[in-house]
């Protein structure tokens, strides 16, 4: 409340208050929650143009730079598929759909499980793997059960990085819809384009700005369980489109993500543009 009455004033305010009256969550259109930190630095790196537009409307005078996400799987020795799956005891011939990070209703999973349950007769060795821990409240079990799919549902809860890691390099597909968005890049994402698995993403906020042959995106609101069976349906029909996309994903991370590019770019930032702004107040 303290941060929207920052930004917004007392209407801003009265707003959040209904909200929280509500237990619903503040709409991102109403608030970016993003004035105070916008305000009070010299300078700013963000991972999307989608966000560095949001700071500047709270911000005008904001200095915004945008750099890539870090790839994160970088420097890891990857496993063969098999070899993952073999290590986390998964079928070797399956087909696995996989979403990954904390699990909440933003992320859309209800919803993926709805089109996979339609998907299931078609393709009745396919498996939905979600790897993460459920927020309070959550219970993605209960949705699975309901849509008959619970036998062919893992949620394995929060996991070790390494743990994570073997997951990643066993699916055939991934999951990474996000509905609202504050602006937010997702690592999970950049985790399963590193490792090759082509992915589907919410075409919104800074999903949208990824180019068209590195993710599968899916249009947000009421065609949002039908849109997501056809991609399913489309890439698990598929091997050859599944690898594209995943060698097209590995190639634009590569090209844009690794540790040294990232590191350079915010060097530049900081000793540059930042360095000149602070030199200005000598």
């Amino acid at each position: 409340l303290r941060e929207v009455a920052f930004e917004g004033g007392r209407d801003l305010l009265a707003v959040a208050r209904a909200a929280l009256e509500r237990t619903a969550p503040l709409s991102p259109q109403a608030a970016s929650l993003l004035a105070r930190v916008a305000r009070s630095s010299l300078g700013l790196i963000v991972h999307s143009h989608t966000l560095r537009r949001r700071v500047l409307a709270v911000c005008p005078q904001a200095h915004v730079e945008v750099v890539p996400h870090l790839d994160l799987m970088s420097g890891l020795s990857p496993l063969p598929r098999r070899e993952a799956r073999r290590a986390l005891g998964l079928d070797p011939v399956g087909l696995y759909i996989g979403a990954f990070g904390i699990i909440a209703p933003q992320k859309r999973l209800a919803e993926a499980l709805r089109a996979f349950a339609h998907l299931r007769p078609s393709f009745p060795e396919a498996r939905f793997l979600c790897v993460g821990a459920e927020v309070a409240g959550s219970d993605l079990r209960a949705v699975a059960e309901e849509l008959g799919v619970g036998d062919v549902v893992e949620i394995t809860g929060h996991v070790p990085q390494p743990v994570m890691a073997r997951y990643l390099w066993a699916v055939d597909v991934g999951v990474n819809l996000r509905t609202p968005t504050w602006g937010e890049t997702s690592g999970a994402l950049l985790r399963l384009m590193s490792c090759g698995v082509p992915t589907l993403v919410t075409d919104a906020g800074a999903f949208a700005e990824l180019p068209d042959d590195v993710v599968v995106k899916v249009a947000a609101g009421p065609e949002e369980v039908e849109a997501v069976e056809a991609a399913l349906q489309t890439l698990l029909s598929d091997e050859g489109q599944r690898a594209a996309i995943g060698r097209a994903a590995q190639a634009f991370v590569s090209a844009h993500c690794s540790p040294p590019q990232v590191a350079r770019q915010i060097a530049e930032f900081i000793y540059g543009s930042v360095g000149e702004v602070c030199a200005s107040f000598t």
